[in-house]
């Protein structure tokens, strides 16, 4: 099974304060329609940082079963 992991956006509000942050979902195409099979977000608000870690999850054909084990350690790493 083939699966893409995408960066998502997210515009969060506090009150007054408005910021956005980014995450990672995870899709799978099947008969040309992208279903979204988990999503993570809030993750950080350092875009770049995100896409490269989207990267790697797809250079590496990360299976979805691993993707919050992932975010885990990113985040541990900051």
């Amino acid at each position: 099974m083939e699966y893409k992991y995408i960066t998502i956006g997210s515009t969060l509000f506090d009150g007054d304060n408005v910021r956005t942050s980014y995450g990672i979902s995870v899709i799978q195409v099947c008969d040309g329609i992208a279903i979204v099979l988990q999503s993570v977000i809030d993750v950080s608000s350092d875009r770049e940082s995100i896409d490269m870690l989207v990267d790697t999850c797809n250079k590496l054909e990360l299976d979805p079963l691993h993707l919050n084990d992932v975010v885990d350690d990113y985040l541990a790493n900051l």
